[in-house]
């Protein structure tokens, strides 16, 4: 004997949170009133270059990064290859990412120069995970070396200071 099966309605799906238009967050984090209008002009243009990962995290910044600095992009990709839309970049196109042997350390007097002779900058910047940022400049490297005039920037070490708060 088979149990009789009860014809419910199904259930409504669950209400989704209002998102704002501008920002992508949602209405009670909204973050509109920080993203400058206009966007602020910068005579470099920097290319983030977005892990696929990256691009679903709920506190993804680069979208508010895009529309804070007029002449930036984002891609979201795992590597970079001669069909990534990069328009023409001139010969001062720089990445963020420590050294390597095969794109040796860029020094501040070699950029100085680059900025005082006026020449356009692209900025390349890598947005993942240390791991999933590693894996896509080597993966990107072929590319990298045919458009770049240099390499990267050499390594920064950052100290972080531990902040103490007086109780009262």
């Amino acid at each position: 004997m088979e149990p009789e099966t009860v014809n419910e309605p199904p259930s409504p799906p669950p209400k989704r949170r209002s998102i704002c238009h501008k920002c992508d967050r949602p209405i009670p984090v909204c973050l509109c009133h920080v993203i400058p209008t206009p966007p602020i002009p910068t005579k470099t243009q920097i290319i983030i270059i977005q892990h696929p990962h990256e691009s679903h995290h709920k506190l993804n910044t680069a979208p508010l990064l895009t529309k804070s600095l007029l002449n930036s992009s984002s891609i979201i990709t795992r590597r970079l290859s001669s069909t990534t839309p990069i328009n023409h970049p001139p010969s001062s196109t720089y990445y963020l990412f420590p050294p390597s042997q095969s794109s040796p350390a860029v020094t501040l007097s070699d950029l100085k120069t680059a900025l005082k002779n006026n020449t356009p900058l692209v900025l390349i910047v890598f947005d993942a995970t240390w791991k999933h940022a590693k894996e896509m400049v080597r993966a990107s490297e072929g590319y990298l070396s045919e458009i770049l005039h240099k390499g990267v920037f050499g390594r920064v070490r950052w100290r972080h200071r531990r902040r103490e708060y007086l109780r009262l």
